[in-house]
């Protein structure tokens, strides 16, 4: 769409870009919205979305996984652990299950399982957008945070979302209500 100023000597031309919302950016198929079964007493008070990429990660290779202690449970009850706690808005340990990647300037945060490793954004309070995800022995094996940090970085600048796109410079305390 173009908005065209003119007056008697000049004309200039405007190009605005159009960014799209999360929910535009999920009916179009670029991000899609992991929801869960809760029960009759439990609400949404976050809201979890994900490339698909990180979909068929979490629906493929996750779901036949099998732990790495045997004493931990099977990773796809880790990732619906997870993803039930914070889709509910249970408060999730800092550093344990959820910390800001380093550098800090990059906006990059990470949600942890003993197994699995969920890389994303927050593009506003209580809402997250997972980019990538890894098996953890796999991640700390091969030094790969790094990389998914990077591509988490590059993914975002690609998205067309509105601005802002993610939370500049926000700690753990103020991309998640506790």
């Amino acid at each position: 769409m173009a908005h065209v100023a003119t007056t008697p000597t000049t004309c200039l031309i405007f190009l605005l870009t159009y960014m799209a919302t999360l929910d535009e950016l999920c009916q179009k198929g670029a991000l899609v919205r992991i929801e869960l079964a809760l029960s009759p007493r439990e609400f949404e008070d976050r809201v979890f979305y994900a490339y698909p990429d990180f979909r068929d990660w979490l629906f493929g290779p996750v779901k036949k996984a099998k732990p790495l202690d045997r004493f931990n449970l099977a990773p796809r009850f880790q990732a619906h652990a997870l993803l039930h706690d914070f889709v509910v808005g249970k408060p999730l340990r800092v550093g344990r299950a959820f910390k800001r990647m380093r550098p800090h300037e990059h906006d990059v945060f990470e949600l942890v399982t003993p197994d699995l490793r969920i890389f994303g954004w927050f593009p506003k309070k209580d809402a997250f957008i997972a980019v990538a995800g890894d098996f953890m022995e796999k991640t700390h094996g091969h030094d790969l945070y790094e990389g998914y940090r990077n591509k988490v970085v590059r993914e975002r600048e690609r998205i067309e979302l509105d601005e802002p796109k993610w939370l500049l410079g926000a700690s753990e305390d103020d991309v998640i209500s506790f």
